[in-house]
């Protein structure tokens, strides 16, 4: 049984989406460690209630945090999302909505080759390079 945490999947996809705008599902499902189809919902969920936005810019996705809204839990309505996400060590931007550029290294990114698609699988498979037959 995995130990528990202070911050729920929810919390977690928030705060990588806020530090890393452009990571995609499969980085945020790496990096959390749950499944890419739980992300999926997770960010599907904070988008309806008005916590991101998305933004399609290329082949991948920009998220944009409503920092005004307040948190969900009825005894802590008084707090911002923006406070919440400082409190975990992120840095607003004064007078912007936008996150802010990662301070972080951003996760690399592999290049897939063209006409191919991500998939949860992708993420599994060995990132060494292939036997050369000679």
């Amino acid at each position: 049984m995995p130990k528990w945490t202070f911050l729920t999947n929810h919390a977690l996809v928030l705060s990588f989406l806020a530090r890393h705008p452009r990571i995609t599902a499969v980085e945020l499902a790496q990096a959390i460690g749950i499944r890419e189809r739980a992300i999926r919902k997770i960010i599907a969920d904070l988008e309806a209630d008005g916590y991101i936005r998305k933004k399609r810019e290329g082949r991948g996705n920009t998220y944009t945090i409503n920092l005004d809204l307040p948190l969900r839990h009825e005894t802590h309505q008084h707090v911002a999302i923006g406070n919440f996400l400082e409190a975990l060590a992120w840095e607003r931007i004064e007078g912007s909505h936008q996150s802010p550029k990662p301070r972080v290294r951003r996760l690399k990114q592999r290049r897939l080759p063209t006409g191919h698609r991500a998939s949860s699988r992708d993420a599994r498979v060995s990132k060494s390079p292939p036997d050369k037959a000679g």
